[in-house]
């Protein structure tokens, strides 16, 4: 009973998952305007259709995952830390992450293959810096609402992309499953 009173509302959870769906559908559609252009030259528009619905598929599951790790972190970390404060908190992760998940995408286009114990230190070093920065910044919102309130209206202002960006992965999730089940 206790695991469920450290789930947030669901007027808490909205402002997240929509900063998340923001910031992976606009990396997606970003990607994919790239991609396009080579799309033309080796598909039909039908194909061109489908490979825009895995893409999108597949942005849905992970902006889900992404909720589904926040969510945790959530029912693992201290109330005061992190429950409390949730959008906030919720929201600087989702920044964190995301900014983490660039920086070891331009890491490792420049240096190529890795072996597994660089791979841990980085999954390491990611995790301390979770951890590091969700004890320091409920500290500091504790003191300056000000931050709070500018985490807060941000993630507020993406709900908007919500009703945008779930209907498209709900309706691309049901056309890859209806095509590779037929």
């Amino acid at each position: 009973m206790q695991v469920l009173s450290k789930i947030p509302t669901r007027r808490e959870l909205l402002p997240v998952f929509s900063l998340i769906l923001f910031i992976v559908y606009s990396w997606t559609i970003y990607r994919m305007l790239f991609q396009i252009p080579s799309w033309l030259y080796s598909h039909s528009k039908t194909g061109i259709f489908f490979l825009a619905a895995y893409v999108f598929a597949v942005a849905l599951i992970e902006s889900l995952l992404l909720f589904g790790f926040v969510l945790l972190v959530s029912l693992i970390l201290p109330r005061r830390i992190f429950h409390d404060q949730f959008i906030a908190q919720g929201s600087l992760m989702v920044i964190t992450c995301t900014t983490w998940a660039l920086i070891l995408k331009f890491q490792s286009e420049s240096s190529g293959s890795r072996d597994l114990l660089e791979v841990s230190a980085w999954i390491l070093i990611f995790l301390l810096s979770l951890l590091l920065i969700a004890v320091v910044s409920s500290f500091l919102m504790q003191r300056y609402q000000r931050g709070k309130s500018v985490l807060e209206a941000i993630a507020d202002r993406m709900i908007i992309f919500a009703w945008i960006y779930i209907p498209v992965g709900l309706v691309s999730l049901a056309i890859v499953l209806v095509r590779n089940l037929i």
